[in-house]
């Protein structure tokens, strides 16, 4: 699942009414730009922020693919001419706008160097839609859940989904929280114990996802290569990505999580895991880089 950030100035208030973004193919001098071009490469279950008045005012989910489809609005038509892409998204309002000054400095860093959404003053560059990395999308979502915005995720429907005596559904009800059959692929995978302790009694043990939730599809969110099976303050802490591991099984601390205060909670800084999958390896490379940005930002609130 992909996170990106829509300027909608004066299509705000129309296109939240309609559950709709739109962006023009061609503009009114034959130009074509990157920022209007990105509609085609949103995805079902993908999240969009909505940018307004130098704030985020909601939280959109894409129900469909982007298609062709005429102006939605007459208003439009001083603006624009000919077909465009439109997007069916279904929109969460948040409890309180989040104005870019607030966070936009701690995110600079993680944009990209091309096509970013915002220039290196922290300001709005001009445009419509943006793709944002990962990790700044789940620092969004946290922020928003802070708040008490009711973020319900569902399944991106764009990726294909491993057959089971389960419905989809039921399955991915039951990963969420750790349960059913992706508990049951990661107790077959650690073989019934604590990747680190060693620790067999069931109801001390957490499976755990790598690749956090919000920002994987489908088949990730049931894949046991994305899970390590923890005991609970090892899976607490994983979690909150106060400690990954490298791709030797090597634990690794953040740079906010002191040595002493790791062992005081009952880590063992000398821990190791085993890791047999490539396909675990690319996961925790997402975690360790969620992991450092999100030590970034603690360390950059502090300063200031």
């Amino acid at each position: 699942m992909a996170f990106w950030i829509v300027y909608q100035g004066n299509s705000w208030d129309r296109a939240r009414k309609g559950g709709y973004l739109w962006a023009p193919k061609v503009g009114k001098k034959g130009q074509t730009q990157a920022y209007w071009a990105t509609m085609e490469r949103v995805m079902p279950g993908d999240l969009i922020f909505s940018g307004v008045d130098n704030a985020l005012r909601a939280i959109a989910e894409a129900t469909l693919p982007a298609y062709t489809a005429e102006r939605p609005d007459p208003l439009d038509d001083q603006f624009w001419y000919g077909d465009g892409w439109r997007l069916d998204v279904t929109y969460i309002d948040l409890p309180q706008p989040m104005f870019y000054r607030d966070w936009v400095p701690l995110v600079m860093s993680e944009l990209p160097a091309i096509h970013s959404p915002f220039h290196s003053g922290g300001k709005p560059n001009q445009g419509y839609l943006y793709e944002l990395p990962n990790s700044v999308g789940e620092y969004v979502v946290a922020m928003a859940r802070q708040q008490g915005a009711d973020i319900a995720i569902q399944a991106n429907q764009a990726a294909s989904i491993p057959e089971g005596t389960e419905t989809t559904r039921q399955q991915l009800t039951a990963a969420r929280i750790g349960q059913g059959k992706f508990r049951k692929g990661l107790l077959d995978r650690w073989g019934g114990r604590c990747a680190i302790l060693g620790v067999s009694r069931p109801e001390l043990l957490r499976a755990s996802h790598i690749k956090p939730w919000t920002s994987s599809n489908n088949v990730e969110r049931l894949d046991p290569a994305n899970g390590l099976l923890l005991s609970a303050m090892y899976d607490a802490a994983f979690d909150a990505l106060l400690l990954s591991f490298a791709n030797d099984g090597t634990l690794m601390l953040a740079s906010d999580f002191p040595l002493g205060e790791a062992i005081a909670a009952g880590i063992n800084p000398a821990a190791k895991i085993e890791i047999s999958d490539a396909k675990t390896t690319g996961y925790l490379a997402e975690h360790r880089a969620l992991m450092a940005a999100r030590s970034a930002r603690n360390s950059q609130q502090e300063l200031s």
